[in-house]
């Protein structure tokens, strides 16, 4: 009766395939096999019944960091998470390699050709409010709702909602580590102690600082010092917003709402700051013809040879990108340290920090058959003991604070695990130690075992203070979807040019670029966030 039964229902089944395919028989023989995947029984090596693995296309970064002999998509790291995954999800998991520097480029090719993987992601909300608006992404709050438990415990309402759109849930917004500055400076100590000075306490103090650099050479390096050190990178601000932001009086509410993030630096008041960045440069201060250095190799030099002495950078890009351990390995007596001292025009610090959300994840709307695969998958990440196996390898040990103990690089080559682990843990980076500094502290360290105990104490008081979190729009402003991509780039471009004029021609500079920006659509979107700050927040 049994073996009729199973009969009977394979019958049926392979009758629903042959109706599938005739209805998806436009979409070609790939797509029909690709349906086909997902429906198809199997039986076990017990005898039962089950459902064949969907497979899921999943994006990874590529930073041209692999271990010799592997990958970004195919090492050790993403063999446990497949073998994992299969295992506990019924989904077999395949890596896309993206490269990292212009990934967003490449997924708007792969999104318009409808060839994407089956979960993307970026960390522009305005790339993702695009896609949402012209149905290109699939509503997940249905099997967020049915498969997500991990997902809504792990991430929360609040970080959870940063991805909802008009009422669906169109992204699985990152849960990013402790909050840090986005952007931190960093200092050589060992010239300001050769000075017979401390650490600088405020943007002036810095600024002469940076001058009897120039002048005195406290590192005795000759023409090759670098006051302050620049790369000419056309995708990121973090050389100068913080510096010009903290000219800006951002006190008034409805500012914080118009000027967030890059277009802080177009706020009247960020004027004055570009305008002494200006002098800065013109006086020798600041790296000469920084902007043709577009992949930032020179910066780097001169951070690692020991020529620089100041630069604004990404939190912990220094550290963790092993800039400090070359610069103590060309120059033993260097120190490199983090400080956090732009105060605002009130004598505040008032320093942006990364929101407490991270990338948006995605799901593109060619892929709604892989949705619940998707959100598997998310949800698997989701529980925080898988995503501390995927980042410390499946058999990390903890020291007393609860930190897993690290893993030398050289030792995670050999076993060929993933260069940049952390691309692989995109739902959560928030451990159960985030947030205690004696435990962080204690990571770093076992981490980073170039540095001390007493660096990283100052690090994160450097890092964690004077944080600014800016409000996130709850909508997806039609003007932002239409230019803010294409003013990310010149508003770059903008602040160069005003940052490397000549002295005499600044004004003229600022304007003509400034307009540049108005014509490219910035007043309609400084407008349009205006008035969703008098409709929605000031009510």
């Amino acid at each position: 009766m049994k073996k009729k039964l199973v009969s009977t229902l394979s019958l049926l089944l392979a009758i629903v395939l042959l109706v599938g395919c005739g209805k998806s028989a436009s979409k070609g023989e790939e797509s029909t096999k690709e349906e086909e995947s997902t429906k198809e029984v199997i039986r076990s090596e017990k005898g039962e019944d089950k459902e064949a693995p969907v497979e899921l296309n999943v994006m990874i970064w590529d930073r041209g960091n692999a271990a010799p002999g592997t990958t970004a998509e195919d090492n050790t790291t993403s063999k446990f998470i497949q073998e994992s995954v299969l295992e506990e999800c019924n989904v077999k998991v395949n890596f896309v390699p993206v490269p990292r520097s212009g990934s967003n480029d490449k997924v708007n090719v792969m999104m318009a050709g409808g060839n994407a993987p089956d979960i993307v992601f970026s960390y522009s909300r305005n790339l993702f409010g695009d896609y949402a608006k012209k149905g290109g992404l699939t509503d997940l709050t249905s099997y967020v709702d049915e498969f997500g438990s991990q997902l809504k415990e792990t991430l929360g309402e609040e970080i959870l909602s940063i991805g909802v759109i008009g009422g669906k849930q169109y992204a699985i917004p990152a849960k990013r580590d402790t909050q840090k500055i986005r952007h931190a400076g960093y200092i050589r100590k060992d010239w300001v102690e050769a000075l017979g000075k401390e650490l600088p306490k405020s943007k002036q103090e810095l600024i002469d600082i940076l001058y009897e650099f120039k002048e005195k050479d406290p590192g005795k390096v000759g023409d090759k010092l670098v006051s302050w050190a620049m790369g000419g990178n056309q995708d990121t601000e973090k050389y100068f917003l913080n510096f010009v932001g903290s000219y800006v009086d951002m006190s008034n509410e409805k500012d914080q709402y118009i000027y967030t993030e890059n277009i802080k630096a177009v706020h009247p008041s960020a004027k004055e700051g570009f305008k002494v960045m200006n002098k800065l440069y013109n006086d020798g201060i600041i790296k000469e013809d920084f902007p043709i250095d577009t992949n930032d190799d020179i910066y780097k030099q001169d951070i690692t040879n020991g020529y620089a002495g100041f630069i604004l950078e990404d939190n912990m890009r220094p550290i963790d990108q092993h800039w400090i351990e070359a610069l103590v390995s060309n120059v033993p007596e260097a120190e490199f340290v983090a400080i956090n001292v732009l105060e605002d025009p009130n004598g505040k610090l008032i320093t942006p920090a990364d929101p407490l959300h991270g990338m948006y994840i995605m799901v593109p709307s060619v892929s709604e058959k892989k949705a619940e695969a998707a959100i598997k998958y998310l949800n698997w990440l989701a529980n925080t003991e898988n995503s501390m196996k995927v980042m410390f390898t499946p058999d990390y040990t903890t020291d007393e604070n609860g930190v897993p103990i690290a893993i030398s690089r050289d030792e995670l080559d050999e076993q060929g695990y993933a260069g940049t682990p952390n691309d692989f843990t995109i739902v959560t980076q928030y451990w159960s130690y985030s947030g205690n500094k004696d435990a962080l502290v204690s990571e770093w360290l076992s981490t980073y075992p170039f540095l001390s105990k007493e660096y990283f104490e100052s690090f994160y008081d450097a890092v964690t203070s004077g944080l600014y979190t800016e409000p996130v729009l709850q909508e997806i402003l039609e003007s932002e979807t239409k230019y803010l991509a294409n003013l990310d780039k010149l508003i770059i471009e903008f602040a160069y040019k005003s940052i490397i004029a000549d002295p005499s021609n600044f004004e003229k500079t600022y304007e003509e670029e400034y307009n540049k920006l108005i014509q490219a659509g910035l007043q309609e979107i400084l407008d349009e966030r205006a008035a969703y700050y008098d409709n929605n927040v000031a009510k």
